[in-house]
């Protein structure tokens, strides 16, 4: 009987920590998510340009989902295409980049 309260302890001291970390994860995702609103919402307080305005938005969704690389393309209608207007990371160096409409990668 000892033995099984010891272990019941153990398991449940276990199930503790186990859901404690798993708050601090999703605190920790809150945050981040708050932080990039906060951001954004400041960069068009600001009146930023829009690839400015685009570049945060791209870092702080990197950051989100924990990846150094990222990108955003917009159409440009004068050319009938998509441009690379943001990249970080590998994209960086495709910057003005064009996509015809039916152009696969």
């Amino acid at each position: 009987m000892v033995i099984t309260k010891k272990v019941s302890y153990i398991v449940s001291a276990l199930t503790g920590e186990f859901r404690a970390d798993m708050k601090t994860e999703q605190w920790y995702q809150q945050q981040l998510y708050l932080n990039a609103l906060h951001e954004t919402a400041i960069a068009l307080m600001n009146r930023l340009n829009v690839n400015d305005l685009l570049e945060t938005i791209v870092k702080r969704a990197c950051e989100i989902l924990k990846t150094p690389h990222g990108f955003v393309y917009l159409v440009q209608p004068e050319v009938d295409a998509l441009v690379l207007k943001v990249g970080i990371g590998t994209y960086q160096s495709y910057l003005g980049v064009h996509r015809k409409k039916d152009e696969r990668a």
